[in-house]
């Protein structure tokens, strides 16, 4: 009988959830047709070296984080591209969007001592490093500020009703405004 496998963590139990198979041991999902490529028949045995290429695995890993994170579930998200980390330490893409998963799931009160900068600052490098047209540099980079303008001015929307309604503490109003002058200022540089 053949039976599905996993390419991740080779686990077999797979199970349709909207017209996708997903891994309930590492939450990949595969499309039907990926899924039929996964169908092993019997055993299968190699002698000597094999080399993996993850370049397979990194798309595919890539492919659940963005549904994760489109989907809003950003701790998800985020442990897909830490596994996207662990096989490539230099995909910019995966680290722009950890940090905005860090940005999206830290605390108000948390995103000052964060670690969001750090990953924003590591992706822009990590992108010049590989893209010599400064041309697509530039559109890149666009969107990137694009997506962290968005997230920041949801979180300084979400501050100033927190500020709103909570202003009659003098060490929440000084905390809050703290955090707005941070997420205003420093995140962008």
């Amino acid at each position: 009988m053949k039976k599905i496998y996993c390419e991740m963590c080779g686990g077999s139990d797979l199970v349709k959830i909207e017209g996708l198979f997903v891994c309930q041991n590492c939450g990949c999902r595969y499309s039907p047709e990926e899924a039929k490529k996964l169908y092993i028949e019997g055993t299968v045995s190699v002698e000597g070296k094999v080399k993996i290429d993850p370049s397979d695995t990194v798309d595919k890993l890539m492919k659940s984080a963005k549904i994760s994170y489109d989907s809003r579930y950003f701790d998800q998200a985020l442990s897909f591209y830490d596994r996207v980390l662990e096989l490539d330490p230099h995909n910019d893409e995966a680290v722009f969007y950890k940090g905005l998963c860090v940005l999206r799931s830290t605390n108000l009160f948390d995103i000052y001592d964060s670690k969001v900068k750090k990953y924003f600052e590591l992706s822009i490098r990590y992108f010049y490093d590989k893209e010599p047209n400064k041309e697509e540099a530039k559109k890149r980079l666009i969107v990137m500020g694009n997506e962290i303008l968005k997230i920041t001015e949801e979180i300084h929307n979400s501050g100033e009703r927190f500020y709103s309604r909570n202003s009659t503490s003098r060490s929440n109003v000084l905390t809050v405004q703290k955090i707005l002058f941070f997420v205003r200022t420093q995140v962008f540089l």
